[in-house]
């Protein structure tokens, strides 16, 4: 739930920021971002962990990695997008896709029993 809120939180002010026009508001805007973006590291941790609990050590390895990676990439490739299509129109860019990534990891990690539609099977009993 927690990372949910995060994200939810993050993508919204992405979203804000685009539509601001003052420093202060600008400002706020950024530290409710900067909460966000706090708990979206803690809560990824516990979930790689959760789904690998056997080898969490090489599930975090990995997890860390691609922060990384994309705390790296992130900012270079949001400065060539700035710069190709404006600043104001990136910053929607990447709400979009932060929302459709979101939607996409729910619809592959959500669990089959609690999807809509979902038919419970039993497994066979063998004779003993």
């Amino acid at each position: 739930v927690l990372l949910g809120v995060s994200l939810g939180l993050a993508v919204g002010a992405t979203v804000a920021l685009t539509v601001v026009s003052t420093p202060t508001a600008a400002v706020v805007i950024g530290v409710l971002a900067g909460l966000a973006a706090a708990n979206l590291y803690a809560g990824s941790v516990a979930y790689v962990i959760e789904a690998d609990p056997v080898r969490a050590d090489a599930a975090v390895a990995r997890g860390s990695l691609l922060s990384a990676v994309a705390l790296v990439v992130a900012p270079l490739g949001m400065g060539l997008l700035a710069d190709a299509i404006g600043l104001r129109t990136a910053y929607a860019g990447v709400a979009a896709v932060t929302i459709t990534g979101a939607v996409v990891m729910l619809a592959v990690t959500w669990p089959a029993s609690r999807r809509p539609g979902a038919v419970r099977v039993r497994p066979a009993v063998t004779p003993g």
